[in-house]
């Protein structure tokens, strides 16, 4: 999406801001939270966001809920825990309850209604990746 001060690009749980200038940001942040500049960027290279995969987060590496809500939003943990690679303990409370509350519903189901969500979930995932 293109705005007035640059694009965003949606990237899994996180919006990157890129000014024109080529600086990057997580979503509407200010500049302590630059992600660093595009014509930096070094194919195999590492940064510090290399490390923010959620299995390499201390607080996430064992959690139920990990591969559904990354680590969190990087923006979000710096502003509520000082640390962009610390989630929010509420919002993780939160995302776990919400988790958990889809694989009760999950459970639930007959198999036909397993069959028939399995049906649009691949007829979703053709449509984004043909």
């Amino acid at each position: 999406m293109y705005t007035k001060s640059g694009s965003q690009v949606r990237l899994t749980t996180i919006i990157v801001r890129v000014l024109p200038q080529s600086d990057a940001f997580p979503e509407e942040s200010q500049e302590a939270l630059r992600l660093g500049n595009i014509s930096d960027y070094h194919a195999g290279g590492v940064n510090d966001y290399h490390r923010a995969i959620v299995d390499h987060l201390p607080e996430c590496r064992s959690c139920l809920a990990r591969y559904y809500c990354g680590g969190g939003c990087f923006y979000h943990n710096m502003a509520n825990t000082g640390d962009m690679h610390r989630p929010d303990a509420l919002d993780c409370q939160e995302r776990k309850a919400t988790y958990e509350g889809l694989i009760q519903v999950y459970c639930r189901l007959d198999e036909g209604e397993k069959e028939y969500l399995k049906e649009i979930l691949k007829d979703v995932t053709s449509e984004r990746h043909p």
